[in-house]
């Protein structure tokens, strides 16, 4: 099993989310994780002010991807939750942020542990960085389809 197939949970997994902006699907998820106890109720914050100042929007092919988080101060315990757009919201550009990101899928990213940040998204930068996964994740008809794109990876 992947890093990710251990960190991702069916019940955080939202398909069809409605969001007007990057604001709005942030405070959701975040709003999520609190009722579940994987945050503090500082989290929510802790996500809007860092990605005012460092945007998580990847520019991807076909569809893009955000991947807001925080500091680990801000997390119970460890989870990620994930929202597919029922349409795509504006994020800034990681490397630009300058330039807009029409994210289709927001991962929001509740890491406890330090030394996993960098494992977690680099094992997501691996599983979106493939076309045909994204294309898993957004054409996958429930959770279970959606949940095996993850669990299928090694």
């Amino acid at each position: 099993m992947s890093i990710l197939s251990n960190a991702i949970k069916k019940d955080l997994i939202l398909l069809d989310c409605d969001a007007e902006d990057s604001e709005s699907v942030i405070c959701q998820l975040a709003d999520i994780l609190h009722e579940k106890g994987y945050v503090k109720d500082t989290y929510k914050e802790g996500v809007s002010s860092r990605e005012k100042i460092y945007p998580t929007g990847l520019l991807l092919q076909k569809y893009s991807v955000a991947i807001p988080h925080t500091d680990t101060k801000h997390v119970n315990q460890p989870a990620v939750i994930i929202a597919r757009l029922k349409k795509p919201v504006k994020f800034q550009y990681m490397a630009d942020p300058k330039q807009d990101v029409m994210a289709s899928i927001v991962m929001m990213l509740a890491i406890k542990n330090p030394s996993e940040q960098v494992p977690v998204l680099s094992a997501i930068m691996d599983l979106i960085s493939n076309e045909a996964n994204r294309t898993r994740l957004m054409e996958a008809k429930d959770v279970d389809e959606f949940y095996h794109v993850f669990t299928d990876i090694q």
